[in-house]
């Protein structure tokens, strides 16, 4: 889930759309396990733990990233592959 709304976000990033916006999708946790292809109750587990790492939350019927360096951190925690290149973070 972290590294999907972290591709998301980079995706709005190098369409253009200013960083701020790009922050807020205007998804919701059912929509986010169907698009994940897993249970609404696991979607809701791991979505409550990035939010009590302070990564993202809900607001308004919306996701929102708090902290985008941070959640990428996380989307490649522990896997064997490298992280992408950034015009965000070097």
């Amino acid at each position: 889930m972290a590294q999907m709304l972290y591709l998301l976000y980079s995706r709005l990033i190098s369409v253009g759309i200013p960083e701020n916006e790009a922050k807020f999708f205007p998804i919701n946790q059912i929509l986010l396990s169907e698009v994940l292809g897993i249970s609404y109750i696991h979607a809701h587990r791991i979505f409550n733990k990035l939010e009590k790492m302070n990564l993202v939350t809900k607001k308004n019927q919306c996701i929102q990233l708090v902290d985008v360096e941070g959640l990428l951190k996380v989307s490649y925690e522990g896997l064997d592959i490298k992280k992408p290149k950034s015009k965000l973070f070097g």
